[in-house]
């Protein structure tokens, strides 16, 4: 696996998380999302930070540990407050996406 290099990014979001950081969505969750998103990402040879920026972001916004029905979108407009974080995310979105193959998609669904 390559180098980590969101150390600021996490601080940011550890700042704001509103949920226990250990909890159930917390650091270890997002680790293992982010460990998951590298395999893929090198199995499929697609070289993208949108993985890794969604590993660490999908859950940074939510309020519980249950049901969090608006989280995604909170996370998506936190994304977009991240100047350099929120410009490439969405670049890469632009980009990507559309090229993904359909089971990375749905593993990344099953993920979350």
């Amino acid at each position: 696996m390559k180098q980590f290099k969101y150390e600021a990014l996490m601080v940011k979001i550890k700042e704001d998380f509103k949920i226990d950081y250990y909890g159930d969505h917390g650091i270890s969750h997002w680790r293992r999302v982010y460990e998951n998103t590298q395999r893929l990402s090198a199995y499929y040879e697609i070289h993208s930070e949108v993985f890794e920026l969604f590993a660490l972001l999908h859950d940074s916004k939510r309020e519980n540990e249950s049901i969090n029905k608006h989280h995604g979108k909170r996370a998506a407009v936190f994304a977009k407050e991240l100047s350099t974080a929120g410009e490439k995310m969405q670049k890469d979105l632009y980009m990507h996406v559309p090229t993904i193959p359909i089971v990375i998609k749905q593993t990344l669904f099953l993920m979350i």
